[in-house]
């Protein structure tokens, strides 16, 4: 993508991003085009980016979290750790969906301190083979009390004590 989305970003007016099914989009593009774009962000969609790791989220992500509602982060690079939304996650006052999606390498610790920021306003939340996350993530997700829509598949550590 490298220069060609640089340009595309450059000043980009939109409430809403979607680079889906990236496959050559690497995270130093996003590191560079990210801050060039000129509107708050309320929607930010990267799913099915192979190569989209913690600093090419934390890039797209930094643009606007105070108004960013909706992020689907679904199928990344297992070297996605979530570390970067936990980073932000102070920041993500108004965050309503997340799917996660795929996210191999999202980790308890991510999850656990984004969920601390996030439980007041989350409503949809998506974290099937999310495979890194136990019964310790489970127990976090009793702070989100606004939850309409959860789901979770393929969480191979979790067990039937959760």
């Amino acid at each position: 993508y490298g220069e060609r989305l640089v340009e595309l970003l450059r000043g980009f007016p939109g409430e809403r991003l979607r680079l889906s099914y990236a496959v050559n989009l690497k995270p130093e593009d996003l590191v560079v085009g990210a801050p060039l774009i000129a509107s708050q962000l309320r929607t930010i969609v990267v799913e099915a980016v192979p190569m989209l790791n913690d600093e090419g989220l934390r890039a797209v992500l930094a643009v606007s979290p105070e108004v960013l509602k909706h992020l689907d982060a679904s199928m990344p690079s297992e070297h996605l750790s979530g570390e970067c939304l936990a980073e932000l996650a102070p920041r993500l006052a108004k965050l309503s969906h997340l799917n996660l999606a795929g996210c191999k390498g999202f980790t308890n610790e991510s999850l656990m301190s984004t969920v601390r920021y996030v439980a007041p306003t989350l409503q949809v939340l998506n974290l099937s083979q999310c495979r890194r996350l136990d019964d310790q993530s489970l127990q976090a997700l009793t702070r989100c009390r606004s939850l309409r829509s959860l789901t979770m598949s393929g969480l191979w550590q979790v067990t039937t004590a959760a």
